[in-house]
């Protein structure tokens, strides 16, 4: 995951440092993500985890105030409070009951491979089963077109002060 993420515009913006990045992007995923392998949330590639994706159902969602009380501790003092901002509108366009991909990541070596596709296919069978709106959050252009290309829908695309975009996206479940 820190290899697929670190070019991500969103978390290079929180942490733009590579020390920085490096070293506080474990305790991120876990404050964003919770624990997802414990829960049976989450999938990778093997043969040397080229790819993961995590998720959560719509009884597992993470605590926002954790994860803001984290970043405010992690980023420099000069972005903390344009990421307060931008996690708190993470959560305006979040549907009120849904399955939630918290995180898609393929080692940028292997992108364009189909790993993502396949990740993506393997995680949604889960929510289409069980007939949930799926969301999640691009972080890039190209990643919202992939992700339409899968059957997401952008939402919007938002920007809180000079942080870059991203683009709310939800799915509808596809029938079984």
């Amino acid at each position: 995951m820190k290899l697929g993420f670190a070019t991500c515009p969103l978390l290079r913006f929180i942490y733009p440092e590579p020390e920085r990045y490096l070293e506080h992007f474990e305790g991120f995923v876990r404050a964003y993500c919770g624990e997802p392998y414990k829960h049976g949330s989450g999938a990778y590639i093997p043969d040397g985890v080229k790819g993961t994706i995590l998720w959560q159902t719509p009884d597992e969602h993470g605590d926002h105030h954790e994860l803001v009380d984290f970043l405010v501790k992690t980023t420099l003092p000069a972005n903390r409070d344009s990421v307060r901002k931008l996690f708190d509108r993470f959560y305006q366009y979040h549907p009120p009951e849904y399955f939630y991909v918290s995180v898609i990541a393929v080692d940028p070596y292997f992108q364009r491979q189909g790993l993502g596709t396949s990740l993506f296919r393997y995680a949604l069978q889960r929510p289409d089963r069980a007939e949930w709106v799926s969301y999640l959050e691009a972080t890039t252009v190209g990643s919202a077109r992939l992700y339409q290309s899968l059957g997401w829908r952008v939402v919007d695309e938002v920007q809180v002060g000079n942080s870059p975009v991203y683009y709310p996206m939800i799915r509808q479940p596809h029938g079984r």
